[in-house]
């Protein structure tokens, strides 16, 4: 809303001013917040981006956006204009109150989009690799990609969310050859990999009664399955059958 609010601005003042009009179709520029708070509290390059066009210097553009601002509500409290070209809003403390009366009235709907229409995604993230365990990089991606997916709901998408458990493939391969491996070693085969030492502990203490096979699966991926479970981002945990 309040960025909508800023872009309607500086889009108005550009109509409003007859040589931005003219190359208006010609201007991606950009509306942020920036970085040094002593700048105000959003900032456009439009007439840098406007300088090429229209052959002329960016701070007598930017002198000419600030003489024509279209500003009706009287929203703005001080226009500045900063080197090479910069123009820096700062906006009156009484509209952000106006902001955030407007998100308690609306509640859970205040940022809500008609964008998506009810157009489906199918939204998959973190797929951890199944023979690793999950670690702060991957709790990291279920954040990003859970904030995306509300995101998208808020904009009228509707979402489905999944995490790919991908038990079958190469990787699983050589995970299974290193716990037989393990194994074979721990019942007298002397033949070993290095990767066995590291898990011939915990294969030490388990009782295996049927199919050495068998135990990757259930000891890594169940295990990543529960984890997950613990955290209620996914709609579903998807087995990926190769």
């Amino acid at each position: 809303m309040i960025r909508e609010t800023i872009l309607d601005i500086i889009e108005n003042t550009v109509q409003k001013t007859a040589e931005l009009k003219s190359v208006a179709k010609d201007l991606d520029y950009a509306v942020e917040r920036p970085r040094v708070k002593k700048y105000g509290d959003w900032s456009t390059n439009v007439a840098m981006v406007a300088a090429p066009l229209l052959k002329k210097s960016p701070m007598q553009i930017a002198e000419t956006v600030v003489e024509n601002i279209d500003d009706p509500q009287g929203l703005i409290e001080k226009i500045d204009i900063a080197k090479p070209g910069f123009i820096n809003l700062t906006f009156k403390d009484e509209w952000y109150r106006q902001v955030v009366k407007r998100i308690e009235e609306l509640d859970d709907k205040y940022g809500e989009l008609p964008l998506g229409n009810g157009q489906k995604i199918l939204l998959e993230y973190v797929s951890a690799n199944p023979v690793g365990p999950l670690h702060i990089g991957h709790g990291r991606w279920a954040a990003v990609g859970d904030s995306l997916a509300r995101t998208l709901k808020k904009a009228g998408f509707e979402v489905s969310t999944e995490f790919y458990v991908n038990n079958h493939g190469r990787q699983m391969d050589l995970y299974y050859e290193s716990v037989a491996s393990a194994y074979k070693n721990l019942f007298g085969d002397k033949k070993n990999k290095p990767i066995s030492r590291k898990i011939a502990g915990r294969l030490a203490n388990l009782r295996i009664k049927r199919d050495i096979w068998a135990f990757p699966y259930e000891y890594k991926i169940t295990r990543m399955k529960k984890n997950l479970e613990k955290i209620p981002l996914f709609n579903k945990l998807v087995r990926l059958v190769t």
